[in-house]
């Protein structure tokens, strides 16, 4: 299994140990990794003191020896034990520098990576379970990298995440350290750093080891200490080291850690370009955020490589910076790879005029590069009528910037002409790719705003001129972000789709359900929308255990959102006051158009698989088309690993219809009110009820507590050259036409916050009671 929680539920004073030792966890990332430094006591500083400041200048590389030995035992079974000595050669490249913004790319290359005890898990636990602990260690990327934007105290300005932390539960909590105060420092001076957690650091002074002298620091933390020393002539990172010994996600964990520095070089830009070992990071820096352009041997070399990644890589350069001079790269288009070869279609286009490579390949046999195909010629903002791009402009300052004063203008446009901008809205943003970590407070400042940060990984190709679909993946026990993030991004990785998917994982610190993470939930979901170009079209939505569970309650209080779940260990858990099996599973009906995937252990002794097996029998009888795979042997411990094959294979060709004609919405919460073409304005009393169907113009409804409805229309759905009925509970409501205008178009896709459901026109209905 993935380093995730096994236990369905924890119980309160366990939640509170395992967050208070590590909320944020994963392994370390060596530099600058706090956004927030806040001294314990204005006067624990002098101005005498000595202000202490990293110094990296364009062309420094700066060369690490990073190590990890972990001791893990499970915690249900402490005999049962193994270790892993982890081993990385770390790079860091300074490549820009303009006033105090500085950019590094890093790049960990993975040297030497043992696993003892092997044998002896398989025979504890058997070959399978056994496969599944020790994935993440199995799977570690030969090269981790990262671009980050930092100042010279270690603040971070783009919320890079150093995915390098999967192997340990603390080490993002350890990292913390290393920002600086901006105050100066006088030995036996505090100061704390961290978000989610703080930690004391105290700086102790100066030491000396010739022909260097250095700032020592050291710091507590709940389960051990840590030391650091910044070299005081080079003022750059020298030392990092600690122990710890601590419990979480199932295991007893014993980690030592090291970082030492080997070796500052000034290197000549094109010179560095050249190096193997920080070459990756840099053509991606080049990609997203850097002015230097790659040489064509380099670029070849990858293309060439038959490393899927670094294929991925080289394509991903083509087509969103330049055609290296020099490069053909026309004999690489009959690459196995569907990502590598739409890229190289794409650059082709973009760079050359040829379009007649993307068009051959919309008939490709491959589903996935169809759709991207037909996506990119539909959405993508290359193909947006230059005539329109003031109009454009306006309309995605409008949408995600809440510039509220445009409206007047935007109402005044042709609804054919607003119609055609909304099928090229996306958010106005840049290019970016890896690992990202946020909160859902934009300025968080409060112990309650860091509770819940959520983690984004974006693909190399990551193009905002593009639309690209979006797992969200709910983990389990109380749901931490980090540790689901490496079980999700590893079953991924081992099934070769992870450069297919924008992938979003919140944090729960709690029950998925719970008001106050549905609230930040909320939040999470209005700034993912408003900064990344998303299919919505193609979102998709699993969870395990608790997770699960939240999986069914999003999904069917946002039956228009998701094209298909993937629902792990849970149950149908549909109202939030009555967690049980036995309820009400009418709400299910709500995923009529939903894709469903559904897994479960039999003899699981924590979460009853009687719910799930339930939930399947309903659905299938009512006509959706849903999957349940029920493990014999298997308990509480399926990991997405083991079923990523089943979830992506439902996912790859499941596509959201956004105009259905036939619907059923159970509403049993007041701010879960729309489902596609209805909204819910008034009720009598919950749960309230409306199936609707529209055949030939005429639309009909029967309600139950319902007292007013507002109806989303639009020529996908009706002819709105001709007369319409409405037929409400056997009684004709309304006759008469209806005409589409811009401002209903503005209304619908504001309110629902999504540009692919854009509706023309809408009408508001009283409904009489119906007499018993």
């Amino acid at each position: 299994m993935n380093p995730e929680a096994r236990e369905a539920n924890y119980s309160s004073k366990y939640c509170l140990r395992l967050n208070f030792i590590s909320l944020s966890a994963i392994i370390f990332v060596f530099l600058f990794n706090s956004i927030l430094i806040s001294p314990l006591n204005s006067a624990d500083f002098s101005p005498a003191g000595t202000k202490i400041q990293y110094n990296f200048e364009p062309g420094d590389v700066l060369t690490y020896l990073q190590t990890l030995n972990l001791a893990i035992a499970l915690e249900a079974n402490p005999q049962i034990q193994f270790r892993v000595n982890l081993q990385w050669l770390v790079k860091v490249a300074v490549l820009e520098k303009n006033k105090d913004k500085i950019t590094l790319a890093f790049q960990y290359n993975l040297k030497d990576k043992k696993v003892f005890n092997r044998e002896m898990l398989k025979q504890k636990l058997g070959g399978e379970e056994t496969k599944y602990l020790l994935l993440p260690y199995d799977l570690a990327d030969e090269e981790y990298t990262r671009i980050i934007i930092t100042d010279s105290y270690g603040k971070i300005y783009n919320n890079s995440y150093n995915f390098t932390q999967s192997f340990s539960f603390i080490n993002n909590f350890m990292s913390e350290i290393l920002s600086l105060p901006t105050t100066p420092l006088q030995p036996g001076d505090s100061y704390e750093v961290g978000d989610e957690e703080k930690l004391k650091v105290n700086y102790t002074g100066e030491i000396s080891r010739p022909p260097y002298k250095f700032y020592y620091f050291s710091g507590g933390h709940p389960s051990g200490l840590v030391i650091y020393l910044i070299n005081k002539q080079l003022r750059i990172p020298d030392k990092l080291e600690y122990s710890a010994r601590y419990q979480a996600a199932g295991q007893i964990r014993q980690e030592n850690f090291n970082l030492l520095f080997l070796d500052k070089k000034k290197v000549d830009l094109n010179e560095m370009l050249t190096d193997p070992e920080i070459q990756i990071a840099l053509v991606r820096a080049a990609i997203t955020c850097w002015s230097q352009k790659v040489p064509a041997p380099i670029i070849d070399r990858l293309l060439a490589s038959k490393n899927s990644e670094h294929e991925i890589l080289a394509a991903a350069y083509c087509a969103l910076k330049e055609i290296p001079e020099g490069l053909s790269i026309e004999k690489y288009l009959k690459s196995e790879n569907p990502i590598v070869k739409f890229n190289l279609a794409k650059a082709l286009f973009l760079w050359k005029q040829n379009l007649q490579p993307l068009q051959q390949l919309q008939n490709d046999r491959d589903p996935y590069l169809r759709q991207r195909v037909k996506n990119f010629l539909d959405k993508s903002d290359y193909f947006l009528p230059k005539d329109l791009l003031p109009a454009y402009s306006k309309l995605q300052a409008w949408f995600y910037q809440n510039q509220n004063n445009l409206q007047p203008d935007l109402e005044k446009l042709d609804p054919e002409v607003l119609k055609t901008l909304i099928k090229f809205l996306k958010p106005l943003n840049q290019k970016e790719s890896g690992f990202f970590k946020y909160f859902p407070s934009s300025f968080p400042s409060s112990p309650e705003d860091f509770k819940r940060p959520y983690y984004l990984y974006l693909p190399d190709d990551y193009d905002p001129a593009e639309v690209f679909p979006l797992i969200i993946y709910l983990g389990m026990g109380e749901g931490r972000g980090d540790l689901s993030l490496v079980s999700f991004y590893y079953a991924l990785k081992h099934n070769h789709q992870l450069s297919r998917y924008i992938l979003l994982v919140p944090q729960a610190y709690g029950h998925w359900w719970e008001p106050s993470v549905e609230q930040d939930l909320r939040k999470i979901w209005r700034q993912v929308v408003r900064n990344y170009s998303l299919d919505t079209n193609r979102l998709y939505l699993s969870g395990s255990s608790n997770g699960g569970m939240g999986t069914i309650f999003y999904a069917t209080s946002f039956p228009d959102r998701f094209a298909a779940v993937g629902e792990n260990m849970g149950f149908p858990f549909l109202d939030r006051n009555n967690i049980s099996i036995d309820q009400d599973l009418d709400k299910l009906k709500n995923l009529f158009y939903t894709k469903i995937f559904i897994s479960h252990g039999a003899v699981d002794d924590q979460v009853t698989p009687e719910g799930d097996r339930q939930a399947f029998t309903f659905l299938k009888q009512n006509g959706s088309e849903v999957i349940y795979k029920e493990f014999p042997d298997k308990k509480h411990n399926i990991e997405p690993a083991e079923i990523i094959n089943l979830i992506t294979e439902l996912f790859e060709k499941s596509q959201r219809n956004p105009y259905p004609r036939k619907l059923y919405f159970l509403m049993t919460d007041q701010i879960y009110s729309q489902c596609y073409w209805i909204k819910i304005q008034e009720y009598k009393t919950l749960p309230a009820e409306i199936e609707a169907e529209i055949k030939n113009n005429i639309i009909t409804l029967k309600t139950k507590n319902v007292e007013k409805v507002k109806l989303y229309l639009d020529d996908n759905l009706i002819d709105l050259d001709q007369e319409i009925q409405v037929v409400i509970n056997g009684e004709a409501e309304f006759h008469g036409e209806l005409r589409p205008s811009s401002k209903d178009l503005l209304v619908s896709i504001k309110e629902k916050a999504d540009p692919a459901l854009a509706f023309g026109t809408s009408l508001e209905l009283e409904i009489a009671e119906v007499p018993n």
